[in-house]
């Protein structure tokens, strides 16, 4: 128990250094921002908001392939684009959600649980989802099953949303989160076109990225959906971490007209 308490304690610590910041006063950088930290369904969370604002609304943010809560805070890059949301009034939460659970039913049962903290928390039940990669396969379906939530609209970063394009060196844990093999209903390229009427999305794609093709999934699905759905495409360039497709000014903007359009 010491030696967790003591793991939880480091983590946090580098947390409270690094995220959402490119500052060099680390000290400022803290004070800036408010830190909610809670164990939600046996998973690790995280979120951050600004200090003394007003939460506007709350982003989840849902991980990519081996990713955890930290990861809109892991690299630069992530830091700044965590930063534009937050500084633009939004909150935003992320979890470890199983990690690669590729939208099993468990990992989207946990960032519903962790939406629902996180509306008690902020005091808002103006929701807005950001995925990356993976992420996207379980931000999708709940897209898809609650639609009568307040989720304004989604946004993805070099999205999976055909099951069949997962590189295959994840097959053995695709296989772990799927052991009934029962992942075909929850593969977003298959879900019925109803399912997505009227959904805001937006797809930050780069054809650089090997691994998740942008042909046969983000463009596929807009193909797919475009007749049902708002779906805009983004290009950007690079690998999967490329700062051009974290585009967060871009991104407060096409919130900010979502919310508009929902008023």
């Amino acid at each position: 128990m010491i030696s967790r308490m003591r793991t939880w304690l480091a983590s946090l610590i580098t947390v409270l250094v690094v995220v959402v910041t490119s500052c060099s006063n680390t000290e400022a950088a803290v004070e800036k921002y408010d830190y909610f930290r809670i164990t939600v369904d046996g998973q690790q969370t995280l979120g951050v908001s600004g200090k003394d604002k007003i939460v506007r609304g709350v982003v989840i943010f849902f991980h990519g392939l081996d990713g955890d809560e930290f990861s809109f805070s892991a690299e630069r890059v992530r830091r700044e684009f965590t930063a534009e949301l937050v500084d633009a009034g939004f909150a935003v939460v992320s979890s470890a959600a199983g990690g690669n659970a590729f939208g099993n039913s468990s990992s989207r049962q946990n960032y519903l649980y962790l939406g629902g903290e996180a509306a008690n928390h902020y005091h808002t039940e103006n929701f807005f989802l950001v995925a990356e990669s993976m992420g996207a396969l379980t931000a999708v379906n709940l897209m898809a099953s609650l639609q009568t939530l307040r989720f304004r609209g989604l946004a993805a970063i070099n999205p999976i949303l055909d099951m069949s394009t997962i590189p295959t060196r994840y097959k053995g844990e695709f296989d772990r989160a799927y052991p009934n093999g029962d992942f075909e209903d929850s593969n977003p390229i298959n879900l019925p076109l109803d399912s997505l009427r009227d959904m805001k999305m937006r797809f930050y794609v780069s054809e650089g990225v090997s691994d998740v093709p942008a042909a046969q999934n983000a463009l596929a699905f807009k193909a797919r959906f475009g007749y049902v759905s708002n779906i805009s495409v983004v290009k950007c360039s690079g690998g999967s971490g490329d700062a051009s497709c974290f585009q967060g000014q871009d991104l407060v903007k096409w919130f900010s007209g979502v919310e508009k359009k929902n008023q």
